[in-house]
């Protein structure tokens, strides 16, 4: 039941916030000095969208959905990981300034921020701008709050630039915030049950997934927050939530090999789950909602083992 109030809530202010941003792109005029429709900077025959990272890349990818003249360009390849290691080298310099458009995440995420947006000043899209960041992590895609967000900041800042394309951006948002939304019931009623459940996991990339399930994120095996780099960490931290009976479960990410701090609890018959940050993936417009389907369903796997009670 508490899910479902904040669900409901949440949907509501969700629509409410997407409706006024995308009326006030809509009520935009063209024709400033601003507008880079026609792609008349680059001089090409398609309008060039440049993303920062993967995270990004699925948004853009279903606000321009059906929209030819348009070319997304992922800047870093699907594949990568660890953003705090990309640089602006001089190849990625000169692919950046191909584009006509540039859409970053902000609050952090991008090491390269500054120099992009030097570069890229009066073109430039910030996608987490506006948002109140839990523990001021840019992750927020991992929220579905946070995914809806970013979508209607893309969109609103799209229709802004290029207002050619504003009619079918604005109508490809809707409609893809309506396929979010009803993914959110889902995952709200999938994984009510185990609101106040603890869960470790490999990166603070789910800080705000853990706040918008109710869930409490009490250690990762590295980055920010309580680190666990010691099995005498982890053993703490588990028996804590046994003292408290809590529910507890361990979660790494998909492709990333198991930690050395979680490798006597995996000899030990610990169960280990997997969650998607969605950090990397498939190209297609769907990869966001499939993984976060799948990670409803490991939170009701790995809660629902008897072993965890």
């Amino acid at each position: 039941m508490k899910f479902f109030m904040k669900n409901a809530f949440k949907n509501f202010f969700s629509l409410m916030i997407l409706a006024l941003v995308l009326f006030a792109a809509s009520c935009k005029k063209g024709g400033s000095s601003e507008n880079i429709s026609g792609a008349e900077k680059n001089g090409g025959n398609k309008l060039k969208i440049g993303v920062s990272f993967y995270p990004l890349y699925i948004p853009l990818m279903n606000i321009c959905d059906g929209i030819d003249d348009v070319e997304m360009v992922l800047l870093f390849p699907s594949a990568v990981t660890d953003f705090s290691s990309c640089v602006l080298d001089a190849e990625k310099t000169t692919l950046l300034e191909s584009c006509d458009i540039l859409i970053l995440n902000g609050g952090g995420l991008e090491p390269f921020f500054d120099q992009a947006v030097e570069m890229k000043w009066n073109s430039s899209i910030v996608a987490s701008e506006g948002y109140d960041m839990p523990k001021k992590n840019p992750a927020i895609w991992t929220s579905i709050d946070g995914a809806i967000h970013e979508v209607a900041e893309i969109s609103a800042g799209l229709s802004e630039l290029d207002p050619v394309h504003r009619k079918k951006y604005l109508e490809n948002a809707s409609n893809y915030v309506a396929d979010l939304i009803s993914l959110s019931k889902e995952m709200y009623g999938m994984i009510d049950p185990y609101a106040g459940s603890r869960i470790i996991t490999l990166h603070n990339y789910f800080e705000p997934f853990a706040e918008e399930f109710l869930l409490d994120s009490v250690g990762v095996m590295e980055g920010d927050g309580r680190n666990i780099t010691l099995i005498s960490d982890l053993v703490s931290i588990t028996l804590d939530a046994l003292e408290d009976k809590t529910k507890i479960a361990i979660f790494t990410e998909p492709g990333i090999p198991i930690p050395q701090s979680l490798s006597i609890a995996v000899a030990s018959g610990i169960s280990i789950f997997e969650l998607d940050p969605v950090i990397s993936g498939e190209l297609k417009k769907d990869a966001y909602i499939e993984a976060m389907r799948k990670n409803a369903r490991e939170i009701v796997r790995a809660f629902e083992t008897e072993d965890m009670e």
